[in-house]
């Protein structure tokens, strides 16, 4: 489909060819998958506590981790696809300043996690990130060409998260067997006394002596005991 022009000049497309479009979808791929979907992964590889507390096996991290590499990058293509619709002509502005935000985002991390700077000048470094990337992506097509590429490797990022991150024990399964195989011989019973709400100011008393007569208040949960 193509913009009606009365200036004299060549008609843009809304929508399509399908080779422009997969490009335009795999640069923001590419793009938030570096800003993104990466540092999510380590996040997530490096707290294996949470697939553990959310009950989450294989299926469930599979599903979390196409969630993390697909939705940003499918939100940013709807609302570009958008504007084409409404405003074809601002669609590859649309599409370099998505780029460019994406960017700015990883600069904020990488700058944050190598620096002590403060939110001001992080955020000044972003800013500026972000409009350089967005004006490399207009202008230059081996930018573009440079983001494809890299989009190959947001998924290896999954990859390592499922073989080879803190995590994998816990979402391959393997590691318990040596805890499964674990007998005990001769079990005893353990009590587990929880002081809560303890007035402080009987610690004091009971040094000099004085709650004797208080003993029954601090071992009210031994009392099911006997």
């Amino acid at each position: 489909m193509s913009a009606p022009d009365g200036g004299g000049r060549p008609p843009v497309r809304r929508l399509g060819p399908w080779r422009a479009e997969s490009a335009r979808a795999v640069e923001l791929f590419a793009i938030a998958g570096l800003a993104v979907a990466q540092p999510t992964l380590s996040l997530l590889g490096h707290n294996a506590g949470l697939f553990v507390s959310a009950d989450a096996g294989l299926v469930g991290a599979i599903g979390l981790i196409l969630l993390v590499l697909l939705l940003p990058p499918a939100v940013a293509y709807g609302v570009e696809v958008i504007v084409g619709l409404v405003l074809p002509r601002l669609r590859r502005w649309v599409h370099a300043a998505l780029v460019g935000g994406f960017a700015g985002v990883l600069a904020l991390e990488a700058v944050k996690r190598g620096s002590g700077l403060g939110p001001t000048p992080l955020v000044a470094i972003a800013i500026g990130v972000g409009f350089a990337a967005a004006l490399l992506v207009l202008r230059f097509e081996a930018v573009r060409l440079f983001l494809r590429v890299v989009a190959i490797a947001v998924p290896v990022f999954a990859v390592l998260l499922v073989v080879a991150s803190p995590a994998t024990p816990v979402l391959l399964g393997s590691g318990g067997g040596e805890a499964a195989d674990v007998r005990v011989g001769n079990p005893k019973r353990v009590v587990f006394v929880v002081f809560d709400e303890l007035p402080t100011e009987r610690f004091g008393a009971w040094r000099s002596g004085k709650a004797v007569k208080d003993a029954h208040y601090s071992c009210l949960p031994c009392a099911a005991l006997s």
